[in-house]
């Protein structure tokens, strides 16, 4: 048998690389499909005799423990508060301290224009 009885062997010769790329994509496309389909249904034959129980329960939400949330959440806000209360004080220290250097650098007139004088 020949080439042209048997049909092209290399249909995708002559085809531009985005045709290229199409064709690779919707192959991939189908072999992810059919391997889709084939794990559902094992999935599902196994779950019909048994092998496997669904279970709807979350075993995390069983041990989560709503006490220790509430206690580090209330240590955290004390945390947080003793922070914010050193910040202020801090702040109100320093204030105090920052205003009369500025009182003694600025003069009583006020700034002067550095760029209002002609020359």
């Amino acid at each position: 048998m020949t080439t042209e009885e048997l049909g092209q062997k290399k249909p995708l010769v002559g085809r531009s690389t985005d045709e290229k790329t199409a064709v690779a994509g919707g192959i991939a496309a189908a072999i992810v499909i059919i391997l889709f389909v084939g794990w559902a249904l094992f999935f599902f034959k196994k779950v019909q005799r048994g092998a496997i129980t669904p279970t709807f329960d979350n075993a995390a939400q069983g041990q989560f423990n709503f006490d220790s949330v509430r206690k580090a959440q209330d240590e955290l806000s004390k945390t947080y508060r003793t922070v914010t209360d050193e910040f202020r004080t801090v702040r109100e220290g320093v204030g105090g301290t920052f205003e009369m250097q500025m009182q003694e650098t600025v003069p009583q007139g006020g700034v002067e224009d550095v760029f209002d004088t002609v020359e």
